[in-house]
């Protein structure tokens, strides 16, 4: 067993159709092409980047756990995200990743070597927890290392030079406040009501996250 086998097993995170609803939502927000090529780091289970094949981006994943993909037939390479990505300059339209950068010692990395392999115009997402919210459960998780907040994201794409017209924005993960300004403002003065460690569905008003699309020029 591995790390995924045992936080992601699917029994206890089995599969839902908030995948498919999250994938269209960046699809429109940050008008993405279709016909892309698309790398996602730390590629997991691989439920989102198979979402992403079938609306017909080329998709590669990269990931450290050797289960990473074994649901699904999708490309998938086995390499350590601490160190340099194994592909050439300018490869890819797009580079995403999910849950991932909170988990490296120095997410530096991540943001310098995406800039490299993305092609010029290609868009860098990142989504990982906000730690002013989410800092009474964050190292729950044996493997997180680095806490993210708003201005650690804004800095971060400032240090390996993308676009000053990127968007970095909070994030929360229940699709009925996507599209409510109104529902989203209820959401957080809602959400500090909201036991930290609730197994309802009330964790999602209270869950926070940070979601960037980082531009390359």
């Amino acid at each position: 067993m591995d790390y995924l086998d045992v936080v992601y097993s699917r029994s206890s995170k089995p599969q839902t159709q908030y995948v498919s609803q999250y994938v269209s939502y960046l699809i429109n927000e940050f008008s993405l092409i279709k016909s892309s090529t698309l790398l996602e780091l730390g590629s997991g289970n691989c439920d989102v980047l198979c979402e992403f094949q079938k609306y017909g981006f080329k998709v590669t994943g990269l990931d450290n756990c050797p289960s990473s993909g074994k649901d699904h037939g999708v490309p998938v390479l086995q390499h350590d995200l601490n160190l340099p990505l194994p592909f050439a300059d300018a490869s890819f339209d797009i580079v995403f990743n999910k849950s991932l950068v909170e988990h490296l010692p120095d997410p530096s990395i991540i943001f310098f070597e995406s800039y490299r392999v993305l092609k010029p115009g290609g868009k860098l997402i990142i989504m990982t927890p906000d730690w002013e919210v989410q800092m009474g459960k964050f190292y729950d998780d044996w493997t997180h290392k680095t806490p993210f907040t708003i201005h650690t994201m804004k800095n971060l794409s400032s240090l390996a030079q993308f676009s000053s017209t990127s968007t970095i924005q909070y994030f929360k993960q229940l699709p009925l406040l996507w599209k409510s300004p109104t529902l989203s403002l209820l959401s957080n003065l809602v959400a500090p009501l909201i036991p930290v460690r609730t197994k309802s569905k009330l964790r999602w008003l209270r869950e926070r996250q940070i979601l960037a699309c980082l531009i390359k020029p």
